[in-house]
C-alpha cells in the first residue's frame, strides 16, 4: 500500500473545521419585492374581464380599485428599488383605473335605469307635441275644449259620443 494522503485515515487529533467556514460567502442582496406590481397586473386584467360582464361590473370596479392601489405601491417600491418590474405595476395601475371607471359608469347606469329613470314609459301614452299640421293655439284650444263641463253637441242635439253617428 501507498503512503498517499487519499489512503490515509483521519487523523483523531486534528480539529473539525465549524461547520459552514471556509471560503468567504458573497455579501446576500435583498431579495426582490415584485408581489404589488404582480398583484396589481393580475387585479387589473381581472378587473376588466368582469367589467365587461356587465352583471359583474361592481365587481369588476372594486377590484379596479385595488388594482390601481396595489399598483401605486409597486411603482413606489420600483422607484425606491426594491422591486424590478416597474412596467407591471404601471400596466396594472392603468388597466385598474380603465376597469374602476368603466365598472362605476356602469354600475351607476344599471343602477338609475332600474329606478324608473329612462327605461319606463310613464309619459308615453301622451303626445309630446301637438299633432302635425295642427298649430300649437289649436292643438291647446282643443285640450281646453275637451276638459270643459258636459258633452258636445252635435248640430241634430244628440249628444257627441260614441256610436252617435249617422244610423
Amino acid at each position: 500500500m501507498t503512503d498517499t494522503p487519499a489512503d490515509r485515515p483521519p487523523d483523531p487529533t486534528q480539529p473539525i473545521p465549524p461547520a459552514g467556514a471556509g471560503y468567504g460567502g458573497y455579501p446576500t442582496a435583498r431579495p426582490r419585492r415584485n408581489g404589488m406590481g404582480t398583484a396589481a397586473l393580475v387585479l387589473g386584467i381581472l378587473a376588466l374581464v368582469l367589467v365587461v360582464l356587465i352583471f359583474f361590473s361592481p365587481l369588476g370596479a372594486l377590484l379596479g380599485l385595488l388594482a390601481v392601489i396595489f399598483g401605486i405601491v409597486g411603482i413606489l417600491r420600483a422607484n425606491r428599488g426594491e422591486a424590478d418590474n416597474r412596467g407591471q405595476a404601471v400596466a396594472g395601475l392603468v388597466t385598474g383605473v380603465v376597469a374602476l371607471v368603466v365598472g362605476l359608469f356602469l354600475a351607476i347606469g344599471i343602477g338609475t335605469g332600474s329606478s324608473g329613470g329612462a327605461w319606463t314609459t310613464r309619459g308615453a301614452t301622451r303626445p309630446a307635441r301637438p299633432a302635425p299640421g295642427s298649430s300649437p293655439e289649436t292643438w291647446g284650444a282643443n285640450r281646453s275644449r275637451r276638459r270643459s263641463a258636459g258633452p258636445r253637441r252635435a248640430a241634430g242635439g244628440r249628444t257627441g259620443g260614441r256610436g252617435s253617428g249617422p244610423r
